[in-house]
């Protein structure tokens, strides 16, 4: 795909703001069709629904490019290989031992990030 994210349907980062009718036309003013604009619209409804009503969507955030990446590895890195290591469960590891843990895992996550 050789449009820029915020050009492909049903991505980039939303706003409240833009539930108006005005943002519905300036979408359509810069040249999406109609349609595409009144589902996103529609969409966006939903997305933003106050929990209170019945509403909201749980996984909003998968609607948001690279987010099952981004929580993959973070699950993989801090999870896995630090807080679910059975020698911090059972509180034996000594502080030298878990602040080199710590820092490992830190340091794989922000490696896999820039990947």
């Amino acid at each position: 795909a050789s449009l820029p994210p915020y050009m492909v349907p049903l991505s980039g980062v939303y706003r409240e703001s833009q539930l108006t009718d005005q943002a519905q036309q300036n979408l359509i003013d810069s040249g999406w069709p109609q349609q595409m604009a009144i589902d996103l619209h529609q969409m966006l409804k939903f997305y933003f629904k106050d929990p209170g009503d019945e509403g909201g969507n749980c996984a909003q955030d998968l609607l948001i490019l690279g987010f099952s990446e981004y929580m993959n590895k973070f699950n993989e890195r801090i999870y896995r290989d630090l807080l679910l290591q059975t020698t911090i469960l059972d509180g034996t590891i000594s502080e030298k031992d878990f602040e080199t843990l710590y820092r490992e895992s830190i340091s794989n996550l922000l490696t896999d990030y820039e990947v």
